[in-house]
Order: C-alpha cells, then structure tokens, then sequence
C-alpha cells in the first residue's frame, strides 16, 4: 500500500530543477576525484549536461541565477583541466557547437504538436489518468527498473540504482504512442529540455577568424568560450524577457 506525503513547498519544475543542480555540483566534485582521466572528463563533461538541464528547468525562477552562474564556473573548470575536449564538431560537411554551456545561452526550444495515445505512469505503469498517484505528492520508491520500464527513482532505464536504494519522489508521466503532427520553435518550450542539441558554425566566418592556413574539415577547431565573460542570452524575438 503506497503512503502519500504531503505536497512540497516548491512545484515539481522547481524541485527538479534543484535536484539536477545539486546532482551536477556532485558529478563536478567526482570528476575530481576520480584518478583515471578518461573517466574524470566523462564524469565532468556529464556534469555539464545536468547543470544545463538544471538552467533549463529553472528559467524564470529565483534559482535560475545561481543555476546560470554554476554552468559557468563548471564550464571554466572543465576547459582548464581538459582543453583538448573543449573543440567544435565536424559533421562530415560542416562544424557544430555541441557545448552544453554555449548551447545553453540559446533560451529557446521546440512545441511539439502531436496526438498521444498512452500516459503511463512513472510509478506504476499505469494510466496515468486513472492510477492512484497525484502528481502534487511524493511517496516513497525503491530503485531499480518499475512496472513502468524505467527506474523509479532516476526515471532511466540503465542506472546504478538496486533495491536497496530509496527515495522520496514525485510520479511524473511518460507519454507513449505519439503522433508527431508538427513542431515550432518557443521560448519556454513545455518540456525545459526540450532544445538545441547542437549550434551549427558560419563556414565562411570560421575562415576569416581563423586565416588562410586554415583547412576548413580537416583541422580541429578549438573552443575556449567558457574561459570568457558571458555575452548574455538569446532569445527569440517577442519573448517575455525582453520586453
């Protein structure tokens, strides 16, 4: 018989949010940790990626500042201790900025319109339109895979988490069967992370910063951004923010 807890004082973004925060801080401090460096720039190079998604969770609230200011400094720490990592992406025909912090200075996203054929809940895989779970309330879980597929804790499907871990969490809902009708580019897309995956680089630009000794698809192209002052974010024409 599942318990219900009382609602936070915090909505379930925000409690998110400072979760992916706290979880990002934690990988940083382990990628320090670590004394293999392979393993030490995956782990930071994930906490990159967390302290991104905790950006995107906490726009527009009082914690998107500290949220802001944490990718940068993760940022600089990840160029000082691995540079050779920090470099645009050669596509096969073009270069792209795949870096979680200079992508995350791109405050806008994706709306899928789509028809959804199943909610499942993250719980107990059931509907979750008809489940027993409030999505306000948390209750207690182990870890490891659910009835819904997916940890319960983590909501992945490959995780480190066993039985005897728990936790208190909030049930969120998958959505299932989808059909995919349009998308169109948002400033707050409903689903934070819903966003760029990558930036791609003016070819002709690339030439005139870097010079004639430059082979365009054949050199490396180094990024040191986040050894930089912020240049601010931006934002789509019409967005709240701006006006």
């Amino acid at each position: 018989m599942w318990t219900t807890m009382e609602p936070t004082d915090l909505n379930w973004q925000d409690e998110h949010g400072l979760q992916l925060l706290k979880e990002g801080r934690g990988l940083l401090m382990n990628s320090h940790l670590a004394t293999n460096p392979k393993q030490a720039e995956t782990v930071a190079r994930e906490s990159l990626a967390r302290l991104q998604s905790a950006l995107n969770w906490l726009e527009d609230t009082t914690f998107e500042a500290d949220a802001h200011d944490e990718l940068h400094r993760a940022g600089a720490d990840v160029q000082a201790r691995f540079p050779a990592g920090c470099r645009l992406t050669w596509t096969g025909s073009a270069y792209e900025q795949r870096c979680p912090v200079a992508i995350s200075h791109k405050r806008f996203g994706f709306s899928p319109g789509m028809l959804v054929g199943r909610r499942t809940c993250s719980l107990c895989g059931q509907d979750a339109s008809e489940c027993e779970h409030l999505r306000n309330r948390t209750y207690p879980v182990v870890g490891g895979l659910g009835p819904a597929g997916v940890c319960r804790i983590c909501l992945k499907k490959d995780c480190a988490h066993t039985s005897a871990d728990t936790a208190m969490v909030r049930p969120v809902t998958f959505l299932e069967e989808i059909t995919l009708e349009e998308i169109s580019l948002v400033s707050r897309p409903r689903q934070p992370d819903v966003r760029l995956l990558a930036v791609p680089i003016d070819g002709k630009k690339l030439r005139q910063a870097l010079g004639s000794d430059f082979q365009y698809g054949v050199d490396t192209v180094q990024c040191s951004q986040c050894l930089q002052p912020c240049a601010g974010f931006d934002r789509l024409q019409g967005d709240p923010r701006e006006s």
